[in-house]
């Protein structure tokens, strides 16, 4: 599996694990580079307070991990979350 499709997964699971409605959880990947990527995760209204988090520190956490996972596989990542699109 290609790095790209393996940080999109850490962000399908850790992400859907939180919000109350999954199947509302959409990830774009946007290709900076050939060793850059950056996600953006849109769910629903109603989940972005428990993605995002009291002053934005689960968001962070996420972001984290998945820059720490992204270093490991040689690539560079960043994260934003948005509301749904409407």
């Amino acid at each position: 599996m290609e790095a790209k499709e393996q940080l999109q997964s850490f962000l399908e699971f850790a992400v859907g694990g939180i919000a109350s409605d999954p199947e509302a959880l959409e990830i774009v990947c946007t290709e900076e580079s050939e060793k850059s990527f950056k996600y953006q995760v849109r769910v629903g209204d109603e989940d972005v307070p428990k993605v995002v988090g009291k002053s934005g520190f689960t968001a962070s956490a996420i972001r984290s991990l998945l820059k720490v996972g992204a270093e490991k596989l040689g690539v560079e990542a960043n994260l934003r979350v948005d509301g749904a699109k409407r």
